[in-house]
């Protein structure tokens, strides 16, 4: 649980800083209820185990910057799901005072392209310290970790050649960015299970 309030604390912090450079408060909508309800349980069930990083030199920056895409994965997320919801109500000719609230949907899905590249950053650095510290220190066995991650990372590099190369528009971003995020929360939090 620990880990989990851990991410959705970067995750806070990444909206308030995006704040001054796009209109990101609609994720606030969001992400602090979830926060909140993270917290709580966290309250409630607090973990037992605390990573041991005195013996690994360089654990900490690959658990931060794992910690940090996942966080930023996340939001990519949050934000398809207000894209694919905004896509929805102009379809379907919903309320104009419900769509006000948000930005135009071209803003909209250039956030998520944003979220989804800094996001594949994070993400190609996590997996290069993750592969190296799986080879050097085999006794770790993050290798379930690591196939999900690397599906993950598939998975967005295929959405970001089909925007720019192939043209692919909302649904396939949707789809793609959940499936991308689903797998990547899988691989911190299902492979302990």
């Amino acid at each position: 649980m620990i880990l989990l309030s851990l991410i959705f604390w970067l995750l806070n912090i990444t909206i308030f800083l995006s704040v001054h450079l796009a209109k990101v408060e609609n994720l606030a909508l969001f992400a602090y209820p979830l926060t909140t309800f993270i917290l709580v349980l966290t309250y409630l069930y607090p973990g037992k185990t605390v990573v041991q990083t005195a013996n690994f030199e360089g654990m900490v920056s690959h658990i931060f910057l794992s910690l940090f895409a996942t966080s930023t994965l996340c939001l990519a997320f949050l934000q398809s799901i207000l894209l694919g919801l905004q896509n929805y109500y102009l379809r379907h000719r919903a309320p104009a005072a419900l769509l006000k609230l948000l930005p135009p949907l071209q803003t909209m899905e250039g956030l998520l392209y944003v979220f989804l590249w800094l996001g594949l950053s994070c993400l190609s650095l996590a997996l290069i310290s993750g592969i190296w510290f799986q080879a050097n220190h085999p006794e770790l066995k993050h290798t379930p970790q690591i196939f999900l991650s690397l599906i993950t990372w598939l998975i967005i590099c295929t959405l970001l050649i089909g925007r720019y190369k192939l043209g692919w528009h909302l649904q396939k971003s949707v789809l793609g960015t959940t499936i991308g995020f689903a797998l990547i929360f899988m691989s911190y939090f299902g492979t302990h299970l």
